[in-house]
């Protein structure tokens, strides 16, 4: 198998650490990164412990509605099945939980 070289640009420090605690866990950085990369083409996903500890502009805008729709009282009444999820979801008469009496 042919192998190509890849340039990341991180902080000194974040390396350095990064390396260090690869080494703690009996790694070597190039092989943990190797790894991810590597999940990331089988499972066609990025682990969501990543994803919760940089959200990107997208997730900050959902994660800040869901916030808003929380305060407001929008949330949906527990399911026994997700078929009466989505039969709620596609209700245009709804009623979110604090609605229900």
């Amino acid at each position: 198998m042919n192998s190509s070289t890849i340039t990341i640009k991180v902080q000194p420090q974040l390396k350095l650490k990064a390396k260090k605690i690869a080494q703690e866990l009996g790694f070597d950085l190039h092989a943990l990164v190797k790894n991810f990369l590597t999940h990331i083409v089988h499972t066609k996903t990025i682990p969501t412990s990543v994803l919760e500890e940089i959200p990107n502009a997208y997730m900050r805008k959902a994660l800040k509605e869901s916030k808003a729709d929380d305060k407001a009282g929008r949330g949906s009444p527990p399911f026994k099945t997700a078929e009466d999820a989505v039969k709620w979801l596609r209700n245009p008469n709804r009623k979110y939980a604090n609605q229900i009496r």
